[in-house]
Parts: C-alpha cells; structure tokens; sequence
C-alpha cells in the first residue's frame, strides 16, 4: 500500500469518525429520537432503575433506623 492510499484511508476514516462523534453530542437529535420512541417501552425501560432505586433508598432508611 503506497503512503498516499494509507494516508487518503486514515483520513477518510477519521472524517466517519468525527461525524459519528458530533452526532452523538447534537441535543436535537436525541430529542427527535426519544420523541419516536414507543411510551410503553420507555416505561418498561426505566421500571427495573426505579425499583432498583427505590429499594437502596428503603434499605438505606432502615439501616438509618436501626
């Protein structure tokens, strides 16, 4: 592989690669993603965060008690 192909590919893939990584920071994207989403879903995907928090929570207020 001559040095302008490997230097033409290294360059290719780091243009995919910052534009993959400022497409992951952009706000607006995520807000138009989380819009699609189905409701039933992002309740089904919390629910295990929420009950997993709401027993440390318990747990920690009767260590607290005793």
């Amino acid at each position: 592989m001559s040095a302008r192909a490997a230097r033409l590919l290294c360059t290719n893939f780091n243009w995919r690669v910052i534009n993959r990584m400022s497409e992951m920071f952009d706000i607006d994207l995520w807000l138009q993603w989380f819009a699609q989403l189905d409701r039933t879903f992002v309740f089904l995907l919390t629910l295990p965060f929420v009950v997993a928090v709401v027993g440390l929570w318990a747990a920690f207020r009767d260590r607290d008690r005793e």
